[in-house]
């Protein structure tokens, strides 16, 4: 309440008696612990009006020091306040006092919660100046601001792997996400310098610790440039720090994830995840390029030991999220041709599971997408009858996906998997079978009118799977048991009856068998 009384208030009524009464009384209060939440809550009116800025700030920073870390926290959330609501020029006025505590708090990193709370006050204050630069076309605030600060983080990564160094990180992220004026100025004095000297260096802890600078200097651009996810009016310009460093960005985060010398499985997990960014940046990278970083990943899924992988296969599936038709180009074309319904060796001395079992993951994580599902079956459906030396791969892989894909997926694609879900039956993977035979049980509960057209194929596959004639494990015969069960309950008897005679003869010699 004070504080909308505070704004309606011209600042020709707001005498500096009144103000010095009003900041004096709440920050006065400051002393009494037993007060503090519930005064630094009604504090928040001296933000409404910069008449009130010459007390409340240098009120607010001279308390800081000499504060208990959860009043240190409301004290920066109230100074936020006022950073938000301040014009530039008042918040210029302080700007060296307020970096430099909220600066020595980040370093000493005394509390998790208020080094979170400092940096969000300085992508406030980025955030401000920015907005000047907007509406006056003038950068002045901002590049004062900025500029000592880049400087100032430049002498810390002079020794990029000390804690100093990365909480400058931290800073530069913060201070770079508000806005893309930020972004470049701040890193057009950062990275060039950065990227010669990893290109320079030997020292691999050296490297891994510029290699995390790159990601987070990458996040920013994410955050400011946008992602393949949003719609955007305008690309990145042609002058940005990204556009110029693009080449040398590349080359290094892929020698990073590529070249034996960097072994440091760690670094090389950093690599994806800096390269996934990058290539989730809108417009920054050509289609040869992301297609570049996914055949990366593909290999690394195919090769590597299981932390990588689950690293690589993680950004495979985001990217499949924007891309999907490059990821069914690169990723799966490729899978489906190593895809073999018998192999079981292992495709390198790095990985211990089967080919296969990788592959088929890889396929049935990527198709929990609905849309790349989609694409996958309507790829499956268009080039089956055309591809006759790899239809048992294409047949493995359906099956796989479909065991593993949600139900809410495959129900609305039913009509057209289910004529391939039969050719599926002619695979001899027990495994394969018990799971194609569940997912016939699923669709005649879920969409018996599609299964009654197909009753002629049906019934002959179950009776056939349900004895022990064709050496079918026991887990296929209970299943296909199950399923034919199933069809007196569900299906009218009109549909069923013409196969009454079969069904019997054949089930009478599923009862004779002494095993049973």
């Amino acid at each position: 309440m004070l504080s909308k009384v505070i704004e309606s208030i011209s600042p020709e009524a707001l005498h500096s008696k009144q103000i010095y009464v009003i900041t004096r009384f709440f920050c006065g209060c400051l002393d009494d612990q037993s007060f503090l939440k519930e005064i630094l809550i009604g504090l928040k009116c001296v933000s409404a009006n910069d008449e009130l800025s010459s007390y409340s700030i240098p009120s607010l920073i001279d308390k800081y020091d000499f504060s208990p870390i959860n009043t240190k926290k409301d004290i920066i959330d109230m100074l936020s306040f006022c950073m938000e609501t301040y014009s530039p020029d008042v918040i210029e006025t302080y700007i060296i006092q307020i970096w430099n505590m909220l600066k020595n708090e980040i370093f000493e990193k005394s509390d998790d919660d208020l080094v979170k709370k400092s940096l969000d006050c300085l992508f406030i204050i980025s955030k401000v100046f920015s907005q000047e630069i907007s509406k006056n076309s003038e950068n002045t605030s901002l590049i004062k601001f900025l500029t000592p600060i880049s400087d100032e983080i430049n002498k810390h990564f002079e020794e990029p792997g000390t804690k100093t160094a990365k909480n400058s990180i931290k800073i530069l992220y913060s201070l770079s996400s508000a806005s893309k004026y930020a972004f470049e100025l701040l890193f057009e004095h950062c990275i060039p310098s950065l990227l010669s000297r990893f290109e320079k260096e030997d020292s691999i802890n050296t490297k891994a610790a510029i290699l995390e600078f790159i990601s987070f200097f990458l996040l920013s651009a994410l955050y400011v440039y946008n992602s393949y996810n949003k719609e955007i009016n305008e690309g990145i310009p042609i002058n940005s720090i990204l556009m110029k460093e693009k080449n040398r960005l590349f080359t290094i985060l892929s020698n990073s994830l590529t070249t034996p010398f960097f072994s440091n499985k760690y670094t090389r997990a950093a690599a994806i995840h800096a390269l996934l960014t990058f290539s989730e940046i809108h417009s920054l990278l050509q289609y040869d390029e992301v297609k570049l970083i996914v055949q990366y990943f593909n290999d690394i899924v195919l090769k590597e030991e299981n932390n990588l992988k689950a690293e690589a296969l993680e950004a495979l599936v985001k990217i499949a999220e924007t891309k999907p038709n490059l990821i069914l180009e690169t990723t799966f074309s490729s899978f489906l041709k190593l895809l073999s319904e018998t192999d079981s060796a292992t495709i390198s001395n790095n990985c211990s599971l089967p080919l296969n079992e990788i592959i088929l993951t890889v396929l049935s994580h990527l198709c929990v997408e609905k849309q790349l599902f989609n694409i996958f079956i309507s790829h499956i459906l268009n080039t089956f009858d055309i591809i006759s030396d790899l239809k048992s791969n294409y047949l493995i892989a359906l099956s796989y996906v479909i065991q593993n894909t949600p139900k809410h997926i495959i129900l609305p694609e039913l009509a057209s998997v289910l004529p391939l879900l039969l050719q599926c039956f002619s695979l001899d993977d027990y495994k394969l079978k018990v799971s194609n035979i569940n997912i016939l049980y699923i669709i005649t509960l879920e969409s018996s009118d599609l299964i009654i057209e197909h009753l002629g194929s049906l019934i002959p596959f179950l009776l056939t799977f349900s004895t022990e004639k064709h050496n079918n494990d026991i887990n296929v015969q209970i299943a296909a048991l199950k399923c034919l069960g199933l069809f007196p309950t569900i299906l009218k008897t009109e549909f069923i009856l013409p196969f009454k005679n079969t069904v019997i003869r054949k089930l009478v010699e599923v009862l004779d068998d002494p095993k049973r």
